[in-house]
């Protein structure tokens, strides 16, 4: 019987020992990153000691907000892959937290046992002062007595004061170390991951082998925006065009050295092509079908904002680095992150919506706004002002991190009302003008694409090593040269590479609104260029002139872009005042205007010129509208446009004239002019 019960358990435990898969815990690291205009996707190079059999692979220090559903898995070279599962992972409070705590304690300390020293020298001051008449009952002091009693209380005094100012120099000094562990703290909370996600693979290893695969994954905090830069040193010379990209990420965990990709796809757009139900004509609409749209990105590039601000201590107004910021959303913390040296934060980007922001900083006050409302492509001010100062009596213990820093990014005193400002490459901008002469009509968004076609008329110049890719729905850009890109949320601006364009330059003057000519590049077949909608840096002879956007929409041959200024083109425009006239027929008023247009050429060089104007189209019948003279202009009645093509020699000066009579109502109060 013994020996029939000691098999069973042999057997038994052969059993367990089977069914046990052992966990191995892998190395990994970045090893390129396709970023999208919303998101990224992470590729990670994984290595794990394997043994035969069935097994499970730990790989730890992921982002946890990375998307389960686009975790892929490489082949297995000499194994089978069984399953693939994420773990939340928790990281208790490390090694260095607590020394922090154990410093401050200490300094806590010797605080108190200073601060009795003063107090004793505070009653060996009282002792002195109640004890500072000495004479004799009899006689009286004499005066040998007064001076040797006056000395010795004035070198106790001293010896007393001394000390008491040594001491409180020792609190000044303690108490300044106390406040900077207090922001070591703060910056070690908003550093150290203490949350991210553990990714569980399940193999069956045909045999003990080294395994290396690939692990790619898709996070939504990262992106980056299209600038270009537009130079031109003589107006002989091509237009040369420098491909720029801001690049951004708060995921979480920093890339170092990686390669990256940067593409214009759109990862969060269905790839399902919707299908046509029947449509019963008793229904008002046709009935709703299976197709759905998870999100709508056709605002923009990316359905996403920024939130930016500063914090504060509210007494002094100082600035409070390593502060943590947290974005919330019915209590899941959607992103964040900390304030740098100058106390400022920029999060970005962060999903349209409306959310709780919350900051805080030990030994302060914790200060929350609700309803903060972050919009898409704009740029949302928020600045905080905490008050309470260090706490040195007692020391604060968090038994759970403050923010999740690694998955958070960054907060402020706001008067609530949420000022928003619009935005171009994540900045704030104001006042940007246009540029004339993109594709398509109407929206200057971009939904997904863009238009890709083989060109040879342009010189391409790498700055960087780097090749595009062109496939027929996007177009990518494969940097070769390694970046770091830290998880801050702060643009880093990568060139890829530059183009020169053959081009026209001519100048352009609308001296209706201004008495200025501007030069101006006409870039013809602009398109070959596969330009995307973006912001634009002008530069002419080596001088920066300004910025500018370029909508890549926009249904027109030809690119139109200003390059500043011409002082040395002297234009004046004033009233005929020979040909202005007003008279009365009947019920109506006739107007007669006339415009006088002067343009010298004083530059040393012969130019072209287009001066834009324009006489008033009229909507009513009741207004009948006359152009007189046009002195040769190009004339488009339907707009009312009269467009002069001039060369000029250098010193030349001519003259333009044109005039026109509107007779309407005697009611009608007109704007003729």
């Amino acid at each position: 019987m013994r020996q029939i019960i000691f098999s069973f358990i042999i057997i038994l435990n052969c059993l367990i020992a089977f069914g046990q898969k052992d966990t191995i815990k892998a190395s990994s690291k970045i090893k390129d990153v396709t970023v999208f205009f919303d998101g990224a996707q992470i590729t990670r190079k994984v290595q794990a000691h394997l043994i035969k059999g069935k097994c499970v692979i730990e790989i730890s220090g992921l982002p946890k907000y990375m998307k389960h559903e686009s975790i892929q898995v490489g082949k297995l070279k000499n194994g089978t892959i069984l399953s693939v599962k994420t773990k939340n992972h928790f990281i208790r409070e490390d090694e260095v937290h607590k020394q922090y705590e154990k410093e401050i304690k200490k300094k806590t300390i010797q605080l108190k046992k200073i601060k009795s020293k003063i107090e004793v020298y505070k009653q060996e001051e009282n002792l002195l002062y109640h004890n500072r008449e000495f004479h004799s009952k009899e006689t009286g002091s004499s005066i040998a007595e007064l001076k040797q009693a006056a000395d010795y209380f004035r070198l106790k005094l001293n010896e007393i004061n001394d000390a008491k100012i040594d001491l409180q120099l020792q609190i000044n000094d303690i108490t300044e170390e106390i406040e900077d562990i207090y922001k070591a703290i703060n910056k070690n909370k908003a550093t150290k991951q203490f949350e991210s996600k553990k990714l569980l693979i399940t193999v069956e290893s045909n045999a003990i082998q080294d395994a290396k695969f690939t692990v790619k994954y898709f996070v939504e905090s990262a992106g980056w925006t299209p600038l270009y830069d537009f130079r031109v040193e003589k107006i002989s010379d091509p237009l040369k065009i420098v491909y720029n990209a801001d690049v951004y990420q708060s995921t979480g965990e920093d890339w170092e050295n990686v390669k990256l990709t940067l593409s214009t796809s759109n990862p969060s757009l269905s790839l399902t092509k919707p299908e046509l139900e029947k449509w019963y004509i008793d229904q008002k609409k046709p009935k709703k079908s299976s197709y759905r749209v998870e999100e709508d990105f056709s605002t923009n590039y990316s359905n996403a904002g920024t939130l930016k601000g500063s914090v504060r201590e509210q007494e002094t107004n100082e600035a409070m680095p390593f502060a943590n910021i947290v974005i919330e959303k019915n209590g899941e913390i959607i992103s964040g992150g900390m304030t740098d040296f100058d106390g400022n934060y920029n999060i970005k980007p962060v999903p349209a919506g409306i959310y709780t922001v919350k900051c805080n900083y030990v030994g302060y006050s914790d200060k929350q706004y609700d309803g903060v409302t972050i919009s898409a492509n704009k740029i949302t001010f928020l600045d905080f002002s905490l008050s309470g100062g260090v706490a040195l009596q007692e020391v604060m213990v968090y038994a759970k991190p403050l923010i999740d820093a690694d998955e958070v990014t960054s907060g402020g005193s706001i008067s609530l009302n949420n000022h928003i400002a619009s935005t171009v490459s994540g900045e704030y901008s104001k006042n940007i003008s246009s540029i004339r002469g993109s594709r398509s009509e109407g929206s200057a968004y971009y939904i997904d694409g863009v238009k890709v076609s083989d060109n040879t008329s342009y010189k391409v110049e790498n700055l960087i090593s780097n090749s595009t890719e062109k496939q027929a729905t996007n177009l990518e850009y494969k940097i070769d040269i390694p970046y770091t890109i830290y998880s801050t949320g702060e643009n880093n601006t990568i060139k890829i590479k530059e183009v020169t364009a053959n081009c026209e330059y001519n100048y352009q003057s609308v001296p209706k609104y201004e008495d200025a000519a501007f030069l101006v590049v006409l870039l013809k077949d602009w398109e070959k260029l596969n330009l995307l909608s973006a912001r634009t840096n002008i530069y002419n002879s080596g001088t920066f002139i300004g910025h500018s956007s370029l909508n890549a929409n926009q249904a027109k041959d030809t690119l139109i872009l200003s390059l500043g200024r011409e002082n040395s083109i002297v234009i004046d425009r004033k009233p005929d005042t020979e040909i202005k006239a007003t008279s009365f027929i009947g019920p109506n008023v006739k107007e007669t205007i006339g415009i006088i247009i002067t343009v010298r050429n004083n530059k040393d060089e012969k130019i072209n010129i287009q001066i834009d104007d324009q006489y008033p189209v009229a909507i009513s019948k009741d207004v009948d509208i006359n152009l007189i003279e046009s002195s040769d202009a190009k004339v488009n009645k339907e707009e009312g446009k009269l467009t002069w093509e001039l060369e000029l020699e250098p010193g030349q000066n001519k003259e333009l004239k044109f005039s026109y009579s509107v007779k309407y109502p005697s009611h009608m109060r007109l704007n003729t002019q």
